[in-house]
């Protein structure tokens, strides 16, 4: 009985079109490795401190039209190894440091 065996692809078997099976991995080749970050690890979100913090702060700003999709802000978070840091930016390029600092 000829048993199918799922193709992937490596960098040690470039030579061969960078064709190869599991075969030619090592054992733990689809485990990921301590420290990278995964789907489950990137999830974001702002407390109920920080939205109303920039809330505030958009109120602040003047009206102006960018279009019919918006874009007058953007919201970006900064993976370190002592926290996550959060900021936005208004169009205007003012910036808001929406850290929670007491969590770091």
């Amino acid at each position: 009985m000829d048993k199918k065996v799922k193709e992937v692809s490596c960098k040690k078997c470039s030579k061969n079109e960078g064709k190869c099976t599991e075969k030619c991995l090592p054992k733990d080749w689809d485990k990921t490795p301590e420290g990278v970050y995964t789907s489950e690890s990137m999830q974001f979100e702002l407390t109920e401190e920080q939205v109303r913090k920039f809330r505030a702060w958009q109120r602040t700003k003047p009206s102006k039209y960018l279009g019919a999709i918006g874009g007058h802000y953007s919201i970006q978070f900064m993976m370190t190894s002592i926290g996550d840091f959060a900021s936005a930016t208004c169009w205007d390029g003012t910036q808001l440091d929406l850290t929670d600092y007491d969590k770091l």
